[in-house]
């Protein structure tokens, strides 16, 4: 049986950067306090996502989203600085499993090869979450999901009491625009669709033992 090192080995590297300095002047500044903080950071939540304002850490995550989402539940509306504790380069994006792969269709009579692109990505759709006040919402938008494909189809919304709080291109942005609203409220956020989401994966690997 391969090693966990030797199946890393045949991957093909995502590609990384490292955590850039931001232009905006506000998250500049809490940038330069994250660097200032990072040896002490790497001793106790090395790894870790963060969200950071005045040079405190506000939150702390497994991912961005879940970092900055927590930080504006506790805070409301203010500017955080969300970064990952590491002195590493970070992947460029979030990478979900499967990959975009070029399949060969049958050749028409007297016309070249077509290619066909076939998305093998996994979807599934959302599972109605487990805190009893996100269940309801969650069942309110699936009610209302008829009437929301009709005038929001391909936007996030962010609920509150089966009522619209905002309306937005992502996630983070509608969380942020509902906790500027209505601060320390728990909202729930979905992507008005009827298809299945791609599923993301962390990006790290676990060993399994011999069968």
């Amino acid at each position: 049986m391969p090693t966990l090192e030797e199946m890393v080995s045949k991957l093909r590297p995502r590609p990384t950067r490292m955590q850039e300095r931001p232009t905006h002047p506000e998250l500049a500044v809490e940038h330069d306090r994250f660097v200032a903080m990072l040896p002490e950071l790497m001793k106790t939540i090395p790894d870790k996502w963060i969200a950071m304002k005045d040079g405190e850490v506000i939150a702390v995550a497994n991912d961005e989203v879940s970092a900055l989402t927590a930080a504006y539940r506790l805070r409301g509306g203010l500017m955080f600085l969300s970064v990952k504790v590491t002195d590493q380069p970070i992947p460029m994006d979030r990478i979900p499993i499967g990959r975009l792969r070029e399949v060969p269709r049958a050749k028409p009579p007297g016309r070249e090869d077509i290619p066909m692109i076939v998305d093998t990505t996994p979807k599934a759709f959302p599972r109605r979450p487990v805190h009893p006040e996100l269940a309801a919402e969650h069942d309110r938008f699936q009610e209302l999901l008829p009437e929301l494909l009709k005038t929001h189809r391909d936007k996030w919304i962010a609920m509150k009491d089966g009522q619209i709080v905002a309306v937005g291109e992502d996630e983070v942005d509608v969380l942020t625009q509902a906790g500027e609203k209505q601060p320390g409220v728990l909202h729930h956020a979905r992507l008005v669709t009827d298809q299945p989401l791609p599923i993301m994966r962390s990006g790290k690997f676990r060993e399994l033992p011999p069968s």
